[in-house]
């Protein structure tokens, strides 16, 4: 019975690190992926400030040409 009993302990254990490593997968991918979004998010947003800051200078040029300085 302890030879049967070692069967079913490793079979547990097999199981159970099998179900881990499943998760771990998972995780890994979710965060692949929320990486890859934050990268791309910070590259939307830079080209949104200079757009913005784009814009700005041409506000102030038009502004500057306006006042005739």
């Amino acid at each position: 019975t302890t030879l049967f009993r070692s069967d079913e302990a490793l079979a547990k254990a097999e199981h159970a690190y099998d179900e881990e490593e499943k998760s771990f997968k998972r995780l890994q991918t979710s965060f692949e992926y929320y990486a890859n979004r934050i990268e791309d998010t910070k590259e939307t947003l830079r080209e949104k400030m200079s757009r913005i800051e784009n814009i700005k200078a041409q506000i102030a040029e038009r502004d500057k040409n306006k006042n005739g300085i």
